[in-house]
């Protein structure tokens, strides 16, 4: 468009002023931008906190007159996530009204219970706390929980995106914008998750393991159970790899258990291995071994043997 216009206005010109218009229109437009606009994703108040248990987290000033904000926030959305030994928590967005530029007394404004990870949103048109926190009132167990409440000065759906119109969140549910997932773990998924996850056998979300703990294997003339993990409580042991090499062939098959050398409820979860194995190398990276809860872990050799190497494992 800008070529044909330039050579409507200069036909009955020369070269030079056709040049001349091209410059002069591009310039123009990168001056002027037609209809840019920007979608406001960030948010302009933000409050974060870790919690070993119960507890409140620092106070937000979020008083018309306070240096964090300047303008109070009346839009807000908490996301939190939880270590797996927290069997259940109740978390809270609270707020307080201004007591001589102090809190007074916080009341909840929005709360939230989905575990271990989940998100809860609170807006106000019309009214809004002077004094914000975050509170957990209630958790199952000990464990790090940790929290982030965000808060917009604006209706961020009011706000179109990038080239006029449509949705300001796009990719995100909810206002203000609050990203879609995770899926608890051991769920089918109903969103795509934000977190790494991977799908088991039957299409339901799993999270990697690492093995981040490991054992040195040295056992001298033993035969039949000899533990190599021991239990811990009722945490799982979750195998990722295992190697052992053995003086002599024999059987061999990784067992549990309770009590010495696995010697109560045992129970065989891989092999045996045939009488002429002298060595085993095992990787279960993509899919850990799992231990029932409570369990140590042993090998059971069928012959009297000297065998050295190694497990890795996570125990949670």
């Amino acid at each position: 468009m800008i070529e044909r216009s330039c050579r409507l206005s200069a036909k009955a010109s020369n070269f030079p002023a056709f040049a001349r218009c091209i410059i002069a229109s591009l310039a123009f437009s990168f001056a002027f931008p037609a209809f840019s606009q920007q979608t406001k994703l960030q948010p302009d108040c933000t409050l974060g906190a870790v919690f070993a248990g119960t507890g409140n987290s620092s106070n937000y000033d979020n008083r018309s007159v306070s240096a964090n904000s300047g303008i109070p926030c009346t839009l807000w959305a908490l996301t939190w996530s939880a270590q797996t030994a927290v069997t259940s928590l109740t978390i809270n967005i609270e707020g307080a009204p201004d007591s001589a530029g102090a809190p007074g007394t916080f009341a909840s404004l929005a709360s939230g219970s989905t575990f271990p990870s989940g998100k809860v949103t609170y807006s106000a048109s019309t009214a809004y706390s002077p004094w914000i926190r975050i509170a957990v009132s209630a958790a199952g167990a000990g464990g790090q929980i940790n929290a982030t409440l965000n808060g917009w000065r604006e209706d961020q759906a009011s706000i179109g995106g990038g080239g006029g119109g449509g949705s300001g969140c796009p990719g995100t549910t909810g206002t203000p914008c609050v990203v879609v997932g995770p899926t608890a773990t051991g769920a089918a998924p109903t969103d795509s998750p934000v977190q790494i996850a991977e799908l088991d056998h039957a299409g339901n979300i799993i999270t990697p393991v690492s093995g981040n703990k490991a054992n040195a294997i040295a056992l001298s003339a033993v035969s039949g159970e000899n533990q190599i993990i021991a239990l811990s409580g009722t945490t799982v042991i979750r195998l990722t790899h295992l190697s052992v090499g053995m003086s002599v062939a024999a059987t061999v098959s990784i067992d549990v258990g309770t009590g010495t050398n696995c010697g109560t409820g045992t129970a065989t979860i891989w092999g045996p291995y045939p009488s002429n194995t002298t060595g085993v190398s095992l990787d279960f990276d993509e899919s850990p071994l799992t231990v029932p809860a409570g369990d140590a872990v042993c090998l059971n050799f069928g012959a009297t043997v000297t065998a050295g190497g190694g497990a890795a494992y996570a125990q949670y």
